[in-house]
Order: structure tokens, then C-alpha cells, then sequence
């Protein structure tokens, strides 16, 4: 307020809803959620979002460290020990709780799974810093469901951090 004058930046902007939040839910130019033709590597399932219907395969930085002989990250020597090894997911909940004093679970899916995700993108890509996100693939999200389901299948999913609405942050997720 200046001199007296209100001013209202931004006032005719249409306002978003929850749905239009991830990026790509709403438009499929290439169908992706159609079927898993984009699958690469054979172990890919249909995602809810076109950002998640992603092969491991399609990044850059998974091809550079599959064996030849490999086809899926998920069939990777070391995806097990570095993604799955129960030890090794509660290590990465307990350094996340050191940066955001968010109380995690380790009896709750939910937060092993967290967990498990956290661990993935650590191996693949190292520190990404707050706020940067990136999708992980399918597959790997495939394999992490099945060893630590929710309950009815209900899953969170994959958002940008500039497309997660403000009341629906979770910090302790975003570093």
C-alpha cells in the first residue's frame, strides 16, 4: 500500500485447481497413458501423469551407468543395495531427518517408500539441492510399490516443485 492506494497484483488470474497440478496430467499428446509402449526396458507400468510415464531408459544419466548386458535399471547390479536394502533406506530417512526434523516412520510404507525413492535419486543423480525434482521412472517406482505398498493402491503423484499447490507442500520432501 502506497500513499494510501491498494494495489492488487495478479487479481484477474484464473485460479488453478489441484487437478491441473502435475505437469503433464492433462495433456498426452503422445499417449502415454494410454498403454506403456514407451517402455524400453520391459518392466515399466501405466502411471497416473504423463511426467511419470517414464522408462529408465529414456535418461541419460541410466544409460550411462547400465551395463551392456542390462536392459532395466531395475535389473542393475547395485539397484538393490542402493534402492531397496532396508538398512540403507532408513540410513537416507535418518539423514533427511537431520535436514528437516520431520518425523518419519520406519514401520509406515508410506515413509519407507519416501525413503526408498530418496535413495533411488541419491545413486542416479546425487544431490539435487531444494526444491529440484525429477521423475523417476516406471519401473523403479513399479519395483518400490510392490515391496512397500499403500493401502487401496493410493499413491501420491509425481509433481514439479513449482506445480505442488502452497497448502499441499511438504517440506520435509522437498530438500
Amino acid at each position: 500500500m502506497a500513499d494510501g492506494i491498494s494495489v492488487q497484483c495478479f487479481q484477474n488470474d484464473p485460479q488453478g485447481t489441484p487437478e491441473e497440478g502435475a505437469l503433464g496430467s492433462t495433456e498426452d499428446p503422445d499417449g502415454r497413458l494410454s498403454d506403456t509402449k514407451w517402455c524400453q526396458c520391459g518392466q515399466c507400468m501405466a502411471m497416473k501423469t504423463v511426467a511419470e510415464c517414464l522408462c529408465c531408459r529414456e535418461q541419460e544419466v541410466v544409460l550411462q551407468i547400465l551395463p551392456d548386458d542390462c536392459m532395466c535399471i531395475t535389473k542393475h547390479p547395485l539397484f538393490e543395495q542402493y534402492a531397496l536394502l532396508r538398512e540403507n533406506i532408513e540410513h537416507t530417512i535418518r539423514l533427511c531427518y537431520m535436514f528437516t526434523r520431520r518425523k518419519y516412520d520406519l514401520t509406515n510404507n508410506r515413509d519407507m517408500r519416501v525413503g526408498a525413492y530418496r535413495s533411488y535419486i541419491a545413486w542416479i543423480h546425487g544431490f539435487l539441492g531444494k526444491r529440484n525434482r525429477v521423475p523417476i521412472p516406471a519401473c523403479v517406482i513399479k519395483v518400490i510399490r510392490n515391496l512397500y505398498p499403500g493401502p487401496e493402491e493410493d499413491y501420491t503423484s509425481f509433481q514439479f516443485y513449482m506445480d505442488l499447490a502452497e497448502n499441499n507442500l511438504d517440506f520435509g520432501l522437498n530438500l
